[in-house]
């Protein structure tokens, strides 16, 4: 083989990757495929279909466009929910920068969303800051005079809130499609406990103890004296007999006669 032959098939050879590469679709490639035909299916009312599309699109190439697209079909679909979340991440600027045009139709699809969607707005009655948490998921700060405002699906929600020196605040909320809210968050301030004051303890009084050997003291002395009374009584009598002079003994009582 010549030296011009193999310098030819060594260029062909080089070029074959660069061919094939250029004819595989790349995922951006297949992501404006599914993106116009997501958006085909969804003039034509298909919305079920278009939405399985555009969220392949986007599952390849992260667009604003294909999610606005993606929220439109939700939003049709029922699905405001999930419409609002997707909306969210837009307006955020994960999906890329939005264009004057994207904005002004993202208003517009906003209030068509919000319509599916219910609304609740918290205030507080402390001056304390209040952490809020909507489904357990925190939701924000409340203060005195500021409103919390929150777009919900409809149905019944969990709102939980705490706040320093104050007890948990816990309540059950429930929203209709279309309705606004409003709720109080109403939390009660802790009370310091009053402590009682402390009776010293009161001892019974002591049993009176006996001498070993069983000898009361106090009765011994108890006898002494009623012995001493009935000495004294028994020489007064004697001594109104003896001096009164001729009255009976047996007049006398307890008199003796000698």
């Amino acid at each position: 083989m010549s030296i011009d032959r193999l310098t030819v098939l060594a260029a062909l050879l080089a070029l074959v990757p660069v061919t094939v590469a250029a004819q595989a679709p790349t995922e951006a490639d297949e992501a404006e495929r599914l993106f116009h035909e997501g958006a085909s299916l969804l003039e034509e009312g298909r919305y079920e279909s278009a939405r399985v599309v555009l969220e392949r699109a986007l599952a390849l190439e992260p667009r604003a466009s294909t999610g606005f697209n993606l929220a439109s079909a939700l939003q049709a679909l029922g699905q405001s929910w999930e419409a609002h979340q997707l909306l969210t991440r837009l307006e955020a600027g994960e999906l890329g920068e939005l264009d004057a045009r994207l904005q002004e139709a993202l208003v517009a699809l906003r209030r068509a969303v919000a319509e599916g969607l219910g609304r609740l707005e918290l205030r507080v009655r402390t001056p304390r800051t209040v952490e809020v948490f909507i489904d357990d998921e925190r939701a924000g700060e409340l203060v005195a005079g500021s409103v919390l405002g929150r777009l919900l699906p409809p149905g019944p929600h969990t709102l939980r809130a705490v706040a320093d020196g104050h007890h948990p605040f816990r309540a059950q909320v429930s929203l209709e499609r279309g309705q606004t809210a409003p709720f109080v968050v109403a939390l009660e301030p802790l009370e310091a406990t009053p402590t009682a004051p402390r009776a010293d303890p009161v001892e019974p009084p002591a049993a009176r103890e006996r001498p070993a050997g069983g000898f009361d003291v106090g009765l011994a002395v108890g006898l002494t004296v009623a012995a001493v009374v009935v000495l004294a009584v028994v020489g007064v009598i004697v001594g109104v007999v003896v001096s009164g002079g001729g009255a009976p003994c047996d007049e006398v009582i307890g008199c003796v006669e000698f």
